[in-house]
């Protein structure tokens, strides 16, 4: 373990001064680290590769790759992507995407693609469609994307900007790469001070913010720096010996995704880091007699270290240790999948919990190298080990390292031999399914292994299986086995049997492109037209697959051209999707019908339109193909290129007839969806054709989207056409509206300029200047009021433009339109005014330039509120200030009653409350319901504001409406801080409100017991009755509160007293099942057998509501099990009908006499 990972993983449990003397220790006595220089050079590159640029670059790429795919989403809906129609190339960059990246396909299928899952789940997989598979094994953009994969996302994606890409890549041609292929002699210092340039440059080509750039660039510098100083010094200190040993690691991990390597650079990059990991150990035993001193110290401190926690801190992730030993355990993997767990394997993990190592012996060929290979990748999974293959002995001296951990695997120790031996029993073992329902038969025809198709024949392989997900002959035929084929074939494998996924030989062979293999099926006899479960034919698949030769074969043999599928996409549709020119031109020379449409309407021109292809586009219409065919949806050819951006596609369907303004349904015109999207050229083009320019959809015409999408240039295309600058949509909206909406400042002075009505109003009311100040753009604000805009138009709800402006707090705007002259003073439908809204949103600018301009700050709304008073309730101390220096009446109420006093101290602001009361504001003054500023203060626990309105003169015992004091509100709440305040004070806790409670009564019914506590301690009557002659003990019996009844009847409450329902706290009790209470009660003397006013017993109260254990407490006290209510009715009776089963049971196995319901 390197020093500093020591160092940085006790520092958390460390004094200070034993920090400082551990540090000044290790730089001066921790020995010295021979390296050279170049190799130095190396190190530190990595190390900021690693910890500067790839962070970096994993925020940089993140966004747009997001953006990318919500675009393709929508275009091409690349998330619901089926295997017969998907996205195969993408057309900016011509780029034919790897679906073997994403979903598993590589490892759930190989080279069977027919069967890959083609749906782009999110962005991650997006990316990973422009990679080679061995680069794509991220998971996210974190740590498990490494700079390799970074750049070559941003070299090969078009979404990043030119010149990004080029610096994008020089720094993987001329810095990882070299980085990675480990040459340390040409870390030359040029070299070096190079590399650091080149990757400052690329930062800022990125464009990344200003605090963001400088923090990179800084990090850059930083390590630069560092290295400088890294060839300067032989002594290293105990921080840089442990940045030497991380990037020795990191070297480790990127090497791995090196796949282009040669054998020979894989043997140089192993020598070299088995060579400064030998330099690190003969560091680390240099400091072995430093670490023991290290540890007397700690000792000395009594600071209990574990050197396994520390161990375990500094662990890195689970990797293999180099390239070779990640392609031998990927192989290992592969081959696990197929792999059948026996119970060998579950003694042998057993034993591996307690020995350290274990010795696989048997005869040949009973399968030991799976097992330890499966039990080895099982450990790497579960614990995170780091998994070692070895072919000797000395390999494990070589890679052992004390400070992580390895499981090292040597397989066939003593060199391999076979054996064929209990011919009897590989039938039965072949034949056995793995958790894909497939066998090691079916894997043998998979892969191709002849000899072994051959013998599991010979012993009794079942051939023509129909239960497995592939049969024998999907799995050649899908892997192009041609010898397997003729192996099967010559052993009667059925032609056309299907798999248990309904695939036939044929189709899967016709998927995979094996012309071969077809070739030998057609030849004996395979049904050219037996379709798989989605109705797709072996036509269909060749076609997706782009094999010409392939679908000649198929079309001279017969297969049926116009032979659809399910969905009804036919083969030639399938051509035109994946841009195969040569396809479709075979196809439409043997009768492939061109205007056959499929289940969304659309036909082969629609996917050629709407995919780019130009040549197949003027083959399809050469060959009659109908291009001003519209779908039901008013779909058009012209609209699909339109809205794909593909400009010569739309010239050539305009120069063969195609109509621009043909359009039904939801009327969008191939014009309207142009200026949707923002394509210029196509705009123009259109309206050199003769595009109606106000042709609309609800009345939106092309205007209005380019005005709502803030493009001038195409705005101004539209204008000069004559396009309608005040044609209202449907709501009544003008294209204004729009480009005011838009921000475009631009475009609202040319509507403007060419006469656009600058008052019109549409929706709820709503102005151009009206949207303009929602939107905070002082410019086009300006705009509209030097050009005639009406400051005071109201909207349907009375709001003008000054109005929200001051509600969005939009300052600018709202000084620019008071002091155009903008009626300060009218207010909305709810009788706000602008300075209502500027004092609730706390604008304190606004509020002040409206100030100044005198306006009415005493004017209240519907609810007689005045802007004062909105400050007040929200606490803001400045503009409550500002409005009380100019005149406001400081108790002036709302219609409920409430002062501004009373609505600070309900919300607690302090600051608020004292400067009313500074003012003189009346601190008794009540609202409606007679509450006072104090009431509200006790009600919410403002302890604080409390005592400042008491202090100024607060009458504590004003009671409100409802006879309620201060007091009563305080125990209510449970608020002991402020009951001890109001008791010193002098308030009494001996009066009751119109309920004829007392503070007690609250307090014991909301659970306060240390507001019990206080009050008991008074002396109080604790039996005093309430109106309904209910006790505290009563309340508290009620609420479950055990506590307050402990205290009650250690005070000697009246554990008897009944209520106006004649009822004993013991019966509330039970009534609630709060059985703990109930014991208490009855040891204290309660009567067990009282009655209330309708006959009913406890025990009937505790039967009815189902409460066993309260139950079994009363029968135990002795209650009368047989005791009848007014209604005749025993607790037997009572059980029985509210289906308490349970408690029947207890009353009948404690004698109780079971008789008739009583007759009414």
């Amino acid at each position: 373990m390197a020093v500093h990972s020591i160092i940085s993983s006790l520092q958390p449990i460390l004094p200070q001064d034993i920090q400082g003397q551990i540090q000044a220790s290790a730089s001066s006595g921790t020995g010295t680290l021979d390296l050279d220089d170049d190799v130095k050079r190396w190190v530190v590159i990595g190390l900021c590769l690693h910890n500067v640029l790839t962070p970096a670059l994993r925020i940089y790429v993140s966004p747009i790759i997001t953006q990318m795919y919500t675009s393709l989403v929508s275009t091409d809906h690349i998330n619901t992507q089926t295997s017969h129609s998907y996205l195969r190339i993408y057309l900016p960059t011509k780029t034919k995407l790897n679906y073997e990246a994403i979903n598993n396909n590589k490892t759930l299928y190989g080279g069977q693609t027919w069967k890959y899952d083609r749906c782009v789940k999110n962005p991650i997989d997006l990316s990973k469609l422009f990679l080679q598979t061995h680069m794509a094994q991220y998971i996210a953009f974190d740590s498990t994307c490494d700079s390799s994969a970074l750049l070559a996302i941003i070299i090969n994606i078009d979404q990043f900007p030119l010149a990004v890409q080029e610096e994008a890549n020089e720094v993987r041609t001329s810095v990882r790469n070299c980085w990675a292929h480990c040459n340390f002699l040409q870390w030359t210092p040029a070299k070096f001070v190079a590399s650091f340039q080149l990757l400052e440059r690329f930062i800022k080509k990125m464009g990344v913010n200003a605090t963001e750039e400088n923090r990179i660039l800084g990090d850059i510098h930083n390590w630069k720096t560092d290295g400088t100083n890294f060839m300067n010094i032989s002594m290293l200190g105990a921080e840089l010996v442990g940045e030497i040993q991380t990037a020795t690691q990191a070297l480790t991990e990127c090497t791995q995704d090196d796949s282009i390597e040669t054998d020979s650079n894989f043997h140089r990059l192993q020598k070299q880091l088995i060579k400064i990991e030998t330099k690190f150990e003969e560091f680390k035993t240099k400091t072995g007699k430093w670490l023991n001193e290290i540890g007397t110290r700690l000792s000395d401190c009594s600071i209990n270290t574990d050197l396994t926690e520390v161990k375990n801190k500094t662990h890195h992730p689970n990797r293999m240790c180099y390239d070779a030993h990640q392609l031998e355990v990927n192989t290992w993997q592969e081959h696990d999948r197929k792999f059948v767990k026996t119970s060998i394997i579950n003694d042998l993990m057993k034993y591996l919990e307690k020995e350290h190592f274990a010795v696989v012996i048997g005869a040949s060929g009973m399968g030991k190298s799976a097992i330890i290979h499966h039990i080895a990748l099982q450990i790497c999974l579960k614990e995170g080990w780091t998994v070692i293959p070895c072919h000797s002995p000395l390999e494990i001296i070589i890679h052992y390292k004390d400070y992580e951990f390895l499981i090292f695997v040597i397989d066939d120790i003593c060199g391999k031999y076979a054996t064929i031996s209990k011919e009897s029993s590989l039938k039965h073992i072949i034949n056995k399914k793995d958790e894909n329902s497939n066998n090691a038969f079916i894997m043998a025809c998979s892969y191709g292994y002849d000899e072994i198709v051959q013998f599991f024949i010979s012993v009794g392989a079942e051939i023509n299986v129909k239960d497995t997900r592939l049969s024998p002959m999907t799995a050649a035929c899908g892997s192009g086995n041609y010898s397997t084929v003729v192996l099967m074939i010559k052993h009667c494998a059925h032609l056309n049997q299907p798999d248990k996924c309904g695939d036939t030989p044929l189709y899967v062979a016709c998927f995979g492109g094996f012309e071969n293999v077809i070739k030998l099926l057609i030849e004996k006899g395979a049904d050219i037209n037996k379709t798989v479960k989605s109705g797709a034919s072996p036509l269909f698949a060749a076609c997706n697959g782009g094999d010409e030769s392939i679908v000649r074969m198929l079309v001279s043999h017969g297969a049926k051209v116009n032979k659809s599928t399910k969905s009804g996409n036919t083969p030639l549709f399938a051509a035109c999707c994946g841009g195969f020119e040569s396809i479709v031109s075979t196809l439409v020379n043997n009768g492939a019908l061109v205007n056959k449409t499929f289940e969304n309407e659309g036909s082969p021109l629609f996917a050629s339109c709407q995919r780019g292809y130009e040549n197949i586009t003027r083959l399809l219409i050469e060959n009659g193909a109908k291009i001003n065919y519209v779908t039901i949806s008013g779909n058009t050819a012209l609209n699909v290129a339109c809205c794909s951006g593909f400009e010569s596609i739309v010239q050539l369907l305009i120069s063969k007839g195609c109509s621009v303004n043909m359009t039904k349904g939801n009327n969008r015109t191939p014009l309207y969806v142009s200026c949707q999207r923002g394509f210029k050229k196509i705009v123009q083009l259109l309206l050199e054709n003769g595009a109606q320019v106000n042709d609309s959809e609800n009345n939106y015409t092309p205007l209005h989207v380019a005005c709502s999408v803030g493009d001038y240039e195409i705005a101004k295309m539209l204008i000069v056409k004559k396009s309608g600058v005040n044609n209202p949509k449907g709501d009544g909206q003008t294209p204004l509206h729009a480009a005011v909406k838009s921000n475009n400042e631009k475009l609202v002075d040319l509507l403007v300029c060419e006469g656009a009505d600058i008052n019109t109003t549409y929706g709820y009311g709503f102005t151009p200047l009206y949207e303009a100040s929602t939107a905070g753009n002082l410019q086009v604000v300006r705009i509209l009021v030097e050009n005639g805009a009406v400051l005071n138009v109201a909207s349907h709800s009375g709001e003008t433009a000054l109005f929200v402006a001051c509600r969005k707090g939009h300052y600018e705007i709202s000084k620019f339109l008071v002091e155009r002259g903008a009626d300060i003073n009218k207010s909305n439908c709810d009788g706000d005014t602008p300075l209502h809204i500027a004092c609730a949103g706390r604008y304190e600018q606004i509020v002040q330039i409206l100030v100044k301009n005198e306006v009415d700050i005493k004017h209240l709304n519907n609810d007689k509120e005045s802007p004062f008073y909105m400050a007040c309730k929200n606490g803001y101390y400045t503009i409550a200030k500002t409005l009380l220096t100019n005149g406001t009446n400081i108790n002036e109420v709302t219609v409920y009653g409430w002062s501004a006093l009373y609505a600070a101290a309900s919300s607690g602001y302090k600051e608020v409350v004292e400067l009313l009361l500074e003012n003189g504001a009346n601190v008794n003054q009540c609202n409606a319901s007679g509450w006072t500023p104090l009431n509200a203060a006790c009600s919410e626990g403002h302890r604080d504001i409390v005592s400042l309105l008491v202090n100024n003169g607060a009458d504590f015992n004003i009671a409100n409406a409802y006879r309620e004091t201060p007091m009563h509100v305080a125990c209510s709440g449970g608020y002991s801080s402020i009951f001890r305040f109001l008791l010193h004070k002098g308030a009494t806790i001996n009066t009751c409100d119109a309920k004829g409670n007392y503070p007690l009564h609250n307090a014991c019914h909301n659970g306060h017991t240390e507001i019990v506590m206080l009050i008991i301690d008074e002396n109080v009557d604790l039996n005093h009755s309430n109106s309904m002659r209910n006790t505290p003990l009563h309340f508290a019996c009620f609420g479950g509160h055990s506590d307050i009844v402990k205290k009650l009847i250690e005070k000697h409450a009246d554990v008897n007293k009944v209520n106006v329902n004649a009822e004993t706290p013991l019966f509330v009790a039970c009534k609630g099942g709060h059985h703990k209470i109930v014991q208490k009660l009855i040891d204290a003397g309660s009567f067990v057998n009282m009655l209330n006013f309708t006959g009913w017993t406890p025990l009937c109260a505790a039967c009815k509501e189902g409460h066993y254990e309260t139950v079994k407490i009363l029968l135990e006290n002795g209650s009368d099990i047989d005791q009848a209510n007014c209604d005749e009715h025993t607790p037997l009776h009572i059980a029985t009908v509210n289906d308490h089963n349970k408690i029947y049971d207890l009353l009948c196995d404690k004698g109780a006499h079971i008789c008739d319901w009583p007759e009414k």
